[in-house]
């Protein structure tokens, strides 16, 4: 859990770091981020899907959903996190289960918790990698919508 609050913490200070930076160019544009992909490890074997919401908050912080699904076992997960753009093209993610049987309100000391890349190569296209403390290396890909209508504007 420790680890946890150390990274979540890493991403927040990065973050701000790079908001402080005037020299950047335009901001960040809100958009919803939809993906899928594989965890190989054998024990797990599971098919993920996630979306994500980017720079809702201070046009750098945004949160996700993620959806795991075993392939040939009982497994499932859902794990809620955050996420925070570093770069037009570049964001960081990560989470941990809260509500399944491996998640946090069920008091588990091994619930799933992640961290991960997402890098937008080609306008729209997401290619992301992650890593679970429990579950191992995690692999995806998937679509960037951009929304124009931004809260609170006219």
């Amino acid at each position: 859990m420790r680890k946890l609050f150390i990274i979540l913490f890493v991403v927040f200070f990065s973050v701000n770091l790079f908001a402080q930076n005037q020299d950047r160019g335009e901001a960040e544009q809100l958009s919803i981020i939809i993906s899928a992909g594989y965890l190989p490890k054998s024990s797990y074997n599971a098919l993920t899907q996630s979306v994500a919401i980017n720079n809702l908050l201070f046009k750098r912080v945004g949160f996700y959903a993620s959806l795991q699904f075993g392939l040939d076992s009982d497994y499932f997960s859902n794990i809620l996190g955050i996420t925070g753009t570093i770069h037009e093209n570049v964001y960081l993610y990560g989470g941990m289960d809260l509500f399944s049987k491996r998640g946090f309100v069920n008091k588990q000391f091994n619930n799933r918790k992640e961290v991960g890349v997402g890098i937008i190569p080609h306008p729209n296209i997401v290619v992301k990698g992650g890593y679970s403390f429990t579950a191992g290396f995690i692999f995806g890909a998937g679509l960037r919508i951009p929304l124009t209508w931004v809260p609170g504007s006219n």
